[in-house]
């Protein structure tokens, strides 16, 4: 987008003409109520594997050390993936790393199981 390159120069230009400083800075996303939206949870969109079949799993096959497929509401270790960003997550996207550096646990959603195996 070469034009925007040309519009942030000019509005760049424009400030330093008039004495005026552009600074960026942080914003913590709790704080930042134009992010309000995008930390509302869908509670149908939320699907996990319950706390009874993961105890089951994990007696067998031992404690994963992160949730690859996961939310803040729906994790089931500490550390997780989340599909979108999160403060709290890790990383986003499971399929951005390397699933051999972690014992992991993974409930992906139906739709990416065959993408998984």
């Amino acid at each position: 987008f070469p034009h925007l390159n040309e519009l942030s120069r000019l509005i760049w230009q424009w400030c330093e003409e008039r004495d005026i400083w552009i600074v960026a800075s942080y914003v913590n996303t709790k704080d930042n109520h134009a992010d309000f939206d995008s930390r509302i949870i869908n509670p149908d969109t939320e699907w996990e594997l319950s706390n009874k079949a993961f105890e089951i799993i994990t007696e067998k096959f031992g404690k994963p050390n992160i949730d690859i497929f996961a939310s803040r509401t729906n994790a089931k270790c500490k550390q997780f993936i989340s599909w979108k960003p999160d403060p709290d997550a890790l990383a986003v996207d499971a399929f951005t790393i390397n699933w051999q550096s972690f014992d992991f646990y993974a409930f992906p959603p139906f739709s990416l199981i065959l993408k998984c195996l």
